[in-house]
């Protein structure tokens, strides 16, 4: 092989691991990313939980309205009723935002696990099952079937 042969062997092979080490270099970037995307949505996803939460602890009122809605649904006003649907939409907003998430890659579905057992527990509930029979049709397909798999499994009567 002659001298010029010899250093086209070897650009060609310094070349070869430029290429290869700036793959290894963009996947790792590329997991760095995924990484901070599913951080900061599991943080948004918390933070909206911790807002919904502070509705019922900040405010007496509707604390009574969901143990009423628990222990004697039918002392419930209309107006009561109204507003508990309309946090029961907000939850369910929840679930939804976590599923489409976990399904979209923009969430670790190890993560979400718990909200998504948490479905179940509220699918189940009186309140959100006649939201979800007035409303689900709203949703992500996808979510719709969920939800429609975890009451038949989870709840009785479906």
């Amino acid at each position: 092989m002659s001298g010029g042969g010899r250093i086209g062997a070897v650009g060609e092979a310094v070349g070869l691991v430029a290429v290869v080490l700036s793959l290894v270099y963009v996947g790792l970037q590329i997991k760095q990313n995924t990484i901070a995307i599913q951080t900061a949505t599991s943080q948004a996803i918390y933070d909206y939980h911790r807002e919904l939460q502070s509705i019922g602890m900040e405010n007496a009122d509707f604390e009574d309205i969901l143990v009423r809605s628990e222990r004697a649904p039918e002392t419930l006003s209309p107006v009561d009723s109204s507003r508990l649907m309309r946090r029961v939409n907000l939850r369910v907003n929840l679930y939804e935002s976590v599923y489409t998430n976990v399904l979209a890659g923009s969430m670790e579905a190890d993560m979400a696990g718990g909200w998504l057992r948490g479905l179940a527990e509220e699918f189940c509930e009186p309140f959100t099952r006649e939201f979800w029979s007035n409303y689900g049709y709203e949703y992500h397909p996808a979510f719709i079937l969920a939800v429609d798999s975890v009451q038949a499994e989870s709840c009785p009567n479906g």
